[in-house]
């Protein structure tokens, strides 16, 4: 065998490689190597064969007698860097990466290898430098533009994400996860249609991509697009049998539809495909007590703690939790979540808990403190803080409960909400003062306002009804209606003014960001408030005054569904809407319903409007015959 035969063969051998044919390379080499075992090139390509078919012991043992050959081989320190990367070796790999850099300072690609091995050690900055050498060699590299755009990506830097995918798709036009990273990015932006674009484009390369159906149900989900967002989950579904999230993303799509119940399925569904998946036990719980399954729903919103949403807020607070035992002779000390309206729903629990224990030490936003110790003189407020004496109050208790975890133990079933008119006490002297301003306005009903809600874009769009809907109910004569918006609305207000000639009241002293003992008070004095789901809705059913509060056709799961009050609060009236973002026939409804107690001349009801369906008020007052007493105390 001549030099020429050799050449030949080596020459057949990667021919078959590049082709696909790894086994007859094999052969081939194995010949050379029989007769030339120090033949450099055969035993070098002998070693990427063997990398190929991830025998990555074979393909080291290659390498390594390739470099007892040439030492000073740049390809075979980067070959065998890739073997070591591949196998989790990574400081050895690093090291043959700087050796082939050493040997060939122009080496692009080591550049990039190196860079990802950094990504994967977490030495970022590293990673960083290598990737834009690369670039610096080798300007049009995709690649390396990609892994500079997920690192990008994963500090939240999310402009510089995008100017690198952009780019590396610029230059490779069919990378399928720039796209699909590019649309994540686009998500978290609120860019909903570039989103959408880019999985779509993802989507068209390789159509059986199952995260990426799911993901675009996401953003479609998120636009209110809810059928085609189904339609994502259910493809996603038939590529992926076994991805728990899209179950997950069905059952939100369905509720959205109002399929309540066929969203419990799926949440199920996915909890048999990852029985730990925390969202889907919280998304179940919120439906199965929106559906009134009081019971089974409080024992799955403890997994809300586990979820994204919730574990930035759980504290490691050094006290054994209250499974529901006796409190005779103990401290417990409870913990606040969540908003101001869940704080302030959930403050109708503290009587019975102060009852039950020795003493009740309670945590609360600063700008209630002073409301809940007036309204709870039987337990120990403070600010949530880092100070010795906060410290000290929590590490005195015998037990620790979140506020929302009370109705667990307190709220089981419909028959267990206590009907108390009102559990908050505003300050006389405040009142009194709202009453003054209210006087002055002349004779007739004073109706507190509040048109927007929500704490996410989402809810925010769901949840608000815009002022300029409600021109309609500000005709009414005998009616002065009162801003309780909290946060900037003064436009609003002046365009009202404007466009009517109505004048919504407004004090600047009224600030309920910033002072909700006063806000609290304003409400007290008033006949009456008409709001979106928020917190002024939640205020004025503890201080017990007549709420009427509008509701988008999907409600949230406080308000249960279906009925027209709520067993949260016995002054509350809910208004629902009847085809999703139909506000006008809601405000139509209020704007009867506050006509006819002006016609009337009398009082705003406590409760009553629009009237038969009020089934909560009935079962308290025992109006309703056995069988519908059944039907609304079932749990099934």
């Amino acid at each position: 065998m001549n030099k020429l035969d050799i050449r030949e063969l080596i020459s057949s051998a990667l021919r078959s490689c590049q082709a696909g044919d790894l086994p007859e390379a094999i052969i081939v080499l194995h010949k050379v190597l029989e007769k030339y075992p120090d033949n450099f090139p055969a035993r070098n390509l002998l070693g990427v064969v063997f990398y190929k078919l991830r025998d990555y012991g074979s393909a080291t043992e290659n390498f390594r007698k390739a470099l007892e050959v040439a030492r000073d081989s740049a390809d075979v320190h980067y070959n065998l860097g890739n073997v070591y990367r591949d196998i989790g070796r990574l400081d050895e790999a690093v090291s043959c990466y700087r050796e082939a850099l050493r040997l060939n300072p122009a080496f692009f690609e080591a550049y990039h290898n190196l860079g990802i091995v950094f990504q994967h050690m977490n030495r970022i900055e590293e990673a960083v430098m290598s990737y834009q050498k690369a670039l610096q060699i080798t300007p049009d590299l995709a690649d390396a533009y990609y892994n500079l755009g997920t690192i990008s990506q994963d500090r939240q830097e999310l402009q510089e994400a995008i100017v690198y995918y952009r780019k590396a798709l610029e230059l490779d036009p069919h990378l399928v996860d720039a796209y699909y990273n590019l649309g994540i990015v686009y998500k978290a932006n609120q860019q909903l249609d570039e989103a959408i674009a880019c999985y779509r484009q993802a989507l068209h390369l390789d159509p059986g991509l199952a995260e990426v159906y799911n993901n675009l149900g996401l953003a479609l989900q998120e636009k209110v697009l809810i059928d085609e967002a189904i339609e994502c989950f259910q493809k996603a579904l038939h590529l992926n049998p076994g991805l728990a999230d899209a179950y997950n993303n069905l059952g939100l799509s369905l509720r959205e539809k109002g399929r309540e119940l066929e969203s419990i399925d799926w949440y199920r569904k996915a909890l048999r495909v990852d029985p730990h998946f925390a969202d889907a036990h919280f998304n179940l719980s919120l439906a199965l007590l929106h559906e009134g399954r009081l019971k089974e729903g409080w024992a799955e919103y403890e997994w809300r703690w586990l979820t994204d949403e919730y574990v930035k807020q759980k504290r490691d607070l050094p006290l054994p939790t209250w499974d529901g035992s006796s409190l005779y002779d103990k401290t417990l000390f409870v913990s606040a979540e969540q908003g101001v309206g869940d704080e302030l729903m959930f403050a109708s629990c503290l009587p019975d808990i102060i009852a039950k224990a020795k003493q009740c030490v309670v945590e609360a936003d600063r700008r209630l403190l002073p409301l809940f110790m007036r309204s709870f003189p039987g337990a120990k407020f403070l600010e949530r803080s880092q100070t010795i004496a906060y410290r000290q109050e929590v590490a005195s208790a015998d037990f620790k409960i979140a506020a929302g975890s009370l109705p667990k133990f307190l709220r089981p079933d419909l028959m267990s909400f206590p009907q108390q008119k009102a559990y908050l006490v505003p300050e006389a002297q405040q009142i009194a003062i709202w009453r003054d301003r209210f006087h002055k306005l002349g004779v007739g009903l004073k109706v507190g306002i509040s048109w927007r809600g929500g704490s996410t874009r989402y809810t925010q769009r769901t949840r608000s009804a815009i002022l300029k809907l409600w021109t309609g109910m500000f005709s009414l004569p005998g009616v002065h209606f009162v801003n309780l918006q909290y946060g900037g609305c003064a436009d609003e207000l002046r365009e009202v003014k404007q466009s009517t000639g109505v004048i919504i009241y407004d004090w600047e002293d009224a600030d309920p960001l910033k002072d909700l003992d006063f806000f609290a008070a304003q409400i007290a004095a008033l006949d009456l408030v008409i709001s979106v789901d928020n917190a002024t809705a939640h205020m004025a059913g503890a201080v017990g005054i007549p709420v009427w509060t509008l509701l988008p056709s999907v409600s949230d799961w406080r308000w249960m569904q279906e009925f027209y009050d709520t067993p949260w609060y016995p002054l509350m009236t809910l208004f629902r809407q009847e085809t999703a973002g139909d506000w006008d026939k809601v405000l139509n409804r209020a704007y009867c319903a506050l006509r006819e107690t002006v016609e009337r001349g009398s009082a705003v009801p406590e409760c009553g409007f629009p009237g038969p369906k009020n089934s909560y008020t009935r079962l308290f007052n025992n109006e309703l015959s056995t069988t519908e007493r059944n039907q609304l105390l079932s749990e099934p």
